[in-house]
This record gives structure tokens, C-alpha cells and sequence, in this order.
């Protein structure tokens, strides 16, 4: 039996291709269409290789559209991503979701990601920046001392955390108390002389009498990435 695919006669075996099976035309019709108002239309399988492969030299490779449930729907039962998504045009988008995304489980973004409407993580909304650089915070704590720190004196210690892209901005945090002689909650920890990875701590006795102290500020240190 031979079916015509628009300009020659193929030859058809059983009913069906005779496998492997390759043809080519040029024509604005679609050249393969498949309906099941039941269940799938197309399946493909490989045991090791790709099951389905889609290709487009101007257009979208692959399309899934859905007009009651997803458009595509990916799993794996291995220790690779369900769905892996690569660009190797330079500043090109690897992926691109126009409307509501959610993911319910890892997701590992290697490149840029640009999000025009509101991010959340576990029903909770993200802070956003009042810049186009990226953001980073780096909350931590350190232990400083000093012995009979006169009353208006001061002492600088040196507070050294993670490189940032530009000046950040260091704040103080609350204080856990060690071992002291004195009002020790009266001691000002300043940020002075900031730099991209470290600053001065300028330990200040505001009180009217000496102070021994060891306690432990925590900071908080936000900045360009």
C-alpha cells in the first residue's frame, strides 16, 4: 500500500511505516496531526536515548498547550532535574514563563533570573531592592573584651565578613552579655572606616565609670552582591 505525502507516493508496510522512517517537503501545512478525545496522542519511549526530541530552526521547538490541565508536565525517578532547560546563545534566556510559576520542590536557577512580578518562598513574600544590582545579607556575630575601659573612652576592634561588590551597610544588633564589671549595656558598638569586607567597631563606654566586659553583638551586613 502507498499513501501520496503531497508530492510522491510512499510506500506503506502493514498499515503502518516501515521503520526507521525520514521525509522531507516544503509546505505551510502541518504534516503530522494526531487526535485522541480519550487519552494520549503521542508517546514516545527510549530506553537510552531521548523519548521525544523537538527541533526548530525559526520557531519553538516544542509547544505544549493545555486549555484544562498543564501545557507540559515533567518527572523523573532519578538524581536529574525533571526538566533542564539550556541556552548557548550568549545573553540569551534559557527559559521564559509568562503568567503564575510555582514549584514545589528544588529549583536551581545557574544563570540570571528576572521576575517582573511579586517572588515568594514558602507562601512568604521576598524583600526587594530599590536597585537593579543584586542584594545580599549577611547575618552574624563577634565576641569583643576589654578590661577597665575608662568612662567616655573608646576601644576598635576589627569586624571581617564575606567580600561585597561595593561599600555595604553594617548595623548592630542586639547584645549577649558575657562576663562584666559595670554597666556593660551601656557600651556603644559603632561601624566605622567600612570597607567591601571588613570595618572598625568602635567600642564606646557611655557610662560615668570604668568597665570590664566580654560580650557578643550580633550584625547584620547588607550590600551589592
Amino acid at each position: 500500500m502507498y499513501y501520496c505525502n503531497g508530492v510522491n507516493w510512499q510506500e506503506m508496510t502493514g498499515g503502518g511505516f516501515t521503520l526507521p522512517y525520514r521525509d522531507s517537503t516544503n509546505t505551510q501545512q502541518t504534516l503530522l496531526h494526531l487526535e485522541n478525545r480519550n487519552n494520549k496522542a503521542i508517546i514516545g519511549e527510549s530506553y537510552t536515548d531521548t523519548g521525544v526530541y523537538g527541533r526548530s530552526y525559526s520557531g519553538t521547538g516544542v509547544a505544549g498547550i493545555s486549555d484544562e490541565f498543564f501545557g507540559g508536565y515533567f518527572r523523573t525517578n532519578s538524581n536529574y532535574p525533571a526538566l533542564k532547560v539550556e541556552n548557548y546563545v550568549y545573553a540569551g534566556w534559557a527559559a521564559q514563563f509568562i503568567g503564575n510559576v510555582t514549584v514545589s520542590d528544588n529549583f536551581d536557577v545557574n544563570g540570571s533570573a528576572d521576575i517582573g512580578e511579586e517572588l515568594t518562598v514558602d507562601g512568604k513574600g521576598v524583600v526587594t531592592s530599590n536597585t537593579d544590582k543584586q542584594q545580599k545579607l549577611v547575618r552574624m556575630t563577634d565576641t569583643y573584651s576589654a578590661t577597665s575601659l575608662a568612662a567616655g573612652a573608646y576601644k576598635d576592634m576589627t569586624l571581617d565578613y564575606e567580600n561585597f561588590g561595593a561599600l555595604p551597610t553594617v548595623t548592630v544588633g542586639q547584645i549577649m552579655n558575657g562576663v562584666s564589671t559595670g554597666d556593660w549595656y551601656k557600651v556603644l558598638a559603632i561601624p566605622i572606616n567600612v570597607t567591601a569586607n571588613s570595618c572598625q567597631i568602635r567600642l564606646y563606654n557611655t557610662s560615668g565609670a570604668a568597665i570590664t566586659f566580654n560580650a557578643t553583638w550580633h550584625f547584620v551586613i547588607i550590600g551589592v552582591k
